[in-house]
């Protein structure tokens, strides 16, 4: 009888074994020996937010299994190389795993693996607990604040769902997280992997054929499938290879001309040979596109065709621009141009004022002069300073 037990047992190990844990994570599987069940704290039954997180804490002192979790969590971060925010998602995908359909106790967990590494901040209301990570940078669409003269972005809003806040206070932990990582955005160090060319011919000037040799990552369409939307400073991100490219064939045609013909010049190419074309249309959602992938992709919609423009305003003619970010309402859909600070070289009249300086106001929808734009007066306007270290942001 014992024979036939243990066959029986060796036949089902390859399917089952007691304290692993299997979770899926940025397109590979992972298995984790450790002890679920000890994992799982059941005394949250607690009537407020808040002593639900103080009874979470006080039993993760006491259990061993999350120090080893975590340092499990660390060593495949290390093996796979993976970023900042490749390992927030491997956190938050294993809390799921752990709580699949609770969702304060998977924050509860992901806040706990997390804490161990990045500088944090814990926010609640009467209905849900929020993550802030303390960041270089605001995101774009994410909720953020500053404290202690530092920048904490809800990662909490990115990776789970939406949730309605209200009345939020910040929970002080029983010991203070260990001031570790700060967030940052390097998209330099994503994208060395597979590289694709394409040579790309434009004409839309009589007499005037420009020919561009394109590099291209794949880590690109990784990156913005998987990043939140950042500020319009970073979005300016263009490889070394391609901004050679882009300042050997730019230059020799603009050489001789006036800086309003080269600013116009370099408009007439975005407008016409960046298709115009929505998000909706091509990803079902809202994407923000590097300034490179639009150059590549040669299509866009009004901000990455701004961010473009912008980008090469900057680059080829050493000029300095700020992006216009028009909020939209429910009766009318926001919009994006770019504004160029003028330097005095300029002679186009239509200008107005930011920060005490000439702006020039560019379109990069439709066929608009320089100067030109549909009135959008009666729209409230961020202006994001994208030459600035930081996106610094100023509402009208």
């Amino acid at each position: 009888m014992n024979k036939y037990f243990i066959c029986f047992l060796s036949f089902i190990a390859p399917f089952y074994s007691i304290g692993q844990i299997n979770f899926l994570s940025l397109g590979k599987e992972y298995f984790l020996e450790i002890d679920v069940n000890q994992l799982k704290c059941d005394d949250l039954d607690a009537e407020s937010t808040k002593e639900k997180i103080k009874n979470f804490e006080l039993y993760h002192f006491k259990n061993d299994q999350y120090g080893k979790l975590f340092l499990k969590l660390d060593s495949i971060r290390d093996k796979n190389d993976l970023d900042q925010f490749q390992y927030l998602k491997l956190c938050k995908d294993l809390s799921c795993k752990i709580f699949p359909s609770d969702e304060i106790r998977a924050k509860l967990v992901f806040w706990w693996l997390i804490k161990m590494s990045f500088n944090t901040q814990l926010l609640y209301d009467d209905y849900s607990i929020y993550i802030f990570v303390s960041s270089e940078n605001e995101f774009q669409n994410i909720p953020n604040f500053r404290y202690e003269d530092q920048i904490y972005i809800d990662i909490s809003s990115w990776y789970f769902k939406s949730t309605s806040r209200r009345n939020l206070s910040l929970y002080t932990p029983i010991q203070h997280s260990y001031l570790g990582e700060i967030l940052c955005f390097s998209p330099e160090k994503l994208f060395d992997k597979k590289i694709f060319e394409k040579n790309k011919e434009y004409s839309f000037e009589k007499g005037t054929d420009l020919k561009l040799k394109l590099n291209f990552s794949s880590d690109i369409e990784y990156y913005c499938e998987i990043y939140p939307n950042h500020n319009f400073k970073n979005y300016h991100f263009v490889s070394n290879l391609n901004r050679k490219e882009i300042l050997k064939k730019f230059r020799p045609i603009l050489n001789g001309r006036s800086r309003d013909h080269s600013i116009s010049f370099i408009l007439r190419f975005v407008q016409e040979c960046i298709i115009s074309v929505t998000d909706e249309e091509r990803f079902g959602r809202d994407y923000f596109q590097l300034a490179e992938e639009t150059l590549y992709r040669g299509e866009g919609d009004c901000e990455d065709k701004s961010i473009l423009f912008s980008y090469l305003i900057q680059e080829v003619l050493g000029l300095e621009t700020i992006i216009i970010e028009y909020k939209g309402s429910l009766t009318r859909e926001g919009h994006v141009n770019v504004g160029i600070i003028s330097d005095g070289t300029l002679s186009t009249k239509e200008t107005f004022e930011y920060k005490g300086r000439k702006i020039i106001i560019c379109e990069t929808t439709g066929l608009f002069d320089l100067g030109e734009a549909v009135d959008r007066s009666d729209m409230k306007i961020r202006m994001h300073d994208v030459n600035a270290p930081f996106d610094d942001c100023i509402d009208y």
